[in-house]
């Protein structure tokens, strides 16, 4: 599924349209929303713990440069959502504790309908995220290093909505991943986990 993202990645990347230098500008923006962790594995040397997650949230900000057909900004996202459930050998338990991440990307958006009150956009990023995983109680392994700084990528679509010159209100989706996690329990045994998310975000773009 991460290679099929990847090259939906780079796919999107040729085909945004040509970028035209006029009606350009600066703009600021923050949003929220909801994000939605994949059930993922811990795997190493050591039998598997299948790790479950909440419904979590999502928190960014973001600057860019708008032009005719398009934006480029930079990115900061916050994410986080409780572990739900553990499994070990068939064995489910609720260790508490999240996922988190906090990424920084650089975006590339294609927008249509410029000058229309309803603005679809299609967006590519890439970058990296620094992914931890909290623990209340042992999850079945101990971790001594629970984060790792790896490369991250998202793909999105949503619409911009023209509340005035120079508001917009924006909402869509973003599909985000990194790359593979690695983490360390002890006696240097390494854990190996994915990070996947589904995020739905609104927020507000304030032109200058």
């Amino acid at each position: 599924m991460k290679s099929n993202a990847l090259s939906a990645l780079v796919v999107l990347f040729i085909l945004v349209p040509s970028i035209c230098l006029a009606d350009d500008g600066l703009y600021l923006g923050v949003n929220t929303g909801a994000t939605v962790i994949e059930a993922t594995s811990l795997t190493g040397n050591f039998n598997p713990i299948e790790l479950d997650f909440s419904p979590g949230y999502l928190l960014g900000i973001n600057a860019g440069y708008q032009m005719v057909k398009g934006r480029v900004e930079i990115a900061y996202s916050f994410r986080s959502a409780e572990i739900e459930s553990s499994e070990l050998l068939g064995n489910e338990f609720d260790p508490g504790g999240e996922f988190l991440s906090h990424s920084v990307m650089v975006n590339s958006i294609a927008e249509y309908n410029r000058r229309q009150r309803l603005q679809p956009y299609l967006l590519v990023g890439a970058g990296y995220a620094l992914v931890e995983l909290n623990e209340d109680l042992n999850v079945g392994i101990d971790i001594v290093d629970n984060n790792d700084t790896v490369f991250a990528y998202q793909v999105g679509t949503g619409v911009g909505i023209s509340l005035s010159r120079s508001i917009m209100l924006d909402i869509g989706y973003r599909y985000f991943t990194t790359g593979e996690i690695e983490l360390e329990a002890t006696a240097d045994r390494k854990i190996e986990t994915d990070y996947e998310t589904h995020n739905l975000v609104a927020g507000l773009r304030l032109f200058f």
